[in-house]
């Protein structure tokens, strides 16, 4: 069964993930830390429960998605994975950032991109991708059949579901 945690980082109010199983592997879905604060929030509570980030994983590349991928990425040494429509978010993420009066690292590049149908895996569970675009051209959902739950960044953040086809 998949452990979710949900933190709210930034001017934005973003809902940032750490899904976790009993393997202790993770994922972190858009992290969205902006300051030593909430990156400390977010690295407490991965070592606190002995987690190791095997993915970085962005539902899409709006700048308050993806203000803390170069922290994760560097702190964790973990992949990051993004839709490739999205990518032009993630090159000009300094720009957008100083538009809204905040400073940012440069986000790395993708280590992959993900698509429709993709399986994304840690431990013993893995989720589906959704393509959603529309919110942005690279939004994706992820979704957990055994444990009926859809993560849908800004669309809804993260819902309970029933069936899904």
């Amino acid at each position: 069964m998949i452990q979710v945690k949900k933190f709210v980082f930034n001017d934005f109010a973003v809902n940032s993930f750490v899904l976790h199983d009993e393997s202790q592997q993770c994922i972190i879905i858009d992290p969205g830390c902006t300051d030593d604060y909430q990156r400390n929030e977010l690295k407490s509570y991965i070592v606190g429960k002995s987690l190791k980030p095997v993915c970085l994983i962005n539902t899409h590349g709006h700048v308050d998605h993806i203000a803390g991928n170069a922290y994760v990425q560097r702190e964790f040494r973990c992949p990051a994975g993004l839709h490739a429509e999205d990518l032009f978010l993630l090159e000009h993420a300094k720009e957008f950032a100083s538009m809204f009066g905040f400073q940012m690292e440069t986000p790395p590049v993708p280590d992959q991109f993900i698509s429709e149908n993709e399986r994304i895996g840690f431990g013993n569970t893995s989720l589906l991708t959704i393509c959603v675009p529309g919110h942005s051209p690279g939004s994706i959902c992820l979704y957990s059949d055994p444990d009926k739950f859809l993560i849908c960044g800004d669309q809804a953040g993260i819902c309970r579901v029933s069936i899904i086809k």
